[in-house]
């Protein structure tokens, strides 16, 4: 998909968010990141996501700042995941499904994503070095898969992402891939 029409639900993945954060990480998709979420801000898009962003989110910052940023105490990286958070709560023209009644009531699980958060940021964990290189699944994720069930069932027209994983899947909820936006 090369743009959704003007004023279409659009679902964030969490990796738009990831990219914007950790610029470190991979500058290169920083600016694709920032300027579609510019977009959504200033109404071109209207901005979906669910607390599983979040959930995936948190995690992700975390395993980036030890891995890559070799950030190894977690009052640092709890930082980052505080402000990732933070700003994310504050953008303008972004809707999480969690807060649409009816929508979040028959999703039956508003209660367990909530509470999965607050567990999450309960227990920043520590670090540990792998030396080893295992070979590496390359599909949908169980929370990529989530993703796009909420996506659809909220009435997205596409999903926003740098995930090639969500290929496959382009038939079923539609793919913006960001990789390929100027």
């Amino acid at each position: 998909m090369n743009s959704p029409p003007p004023n279409e639900r659009v679902y964030i993945d969490t990796n738009v968010f990831l990219y914007l954060f950790k610029a470190t990480y991979r500058p290169d998709l920083t600016r694709k990141a920032s300027g579609f979420l510019r977009k959504v801000e200033a109404g071109q898009y209207d901005g979906v996501l669910s607390t599983v962003v979040l959930l995936e989110l948190v995690k992700t910052i975390r395993q980036v700042t030890v891995e890559f940023d070799r950030i190894t105490k977690p009052a640092v990286w709890e930082k980052d995941v505080q402000k990732a958070i933070s700003w994310i709560y504050s953008l303008k023209n972004v809707k999480f499904i969690e807060g649409a009644e009816p929508l979040s009531s028959s999703l039956g699980y508003r209660l367990l994503a909530e509470d999965s958060l607050k567990t999450l940021l309960s227990f920043p964990g520590t670090h540990k070095y792998n030396d080893t290189f295992d070979p590496r699944h390359d599909g949908l994720s169980p929370i990529d898969a989530m993703h796009l069930e909420l996506a659809k069932k909220s009435g997205c027209s596409c999903i926003a992402t740098f995930d090639s994983d969500f290929t496959e899947s382009d038939g079923y909820v539609p793919v913006l891939n960001l990789n390929r936006s100027s």
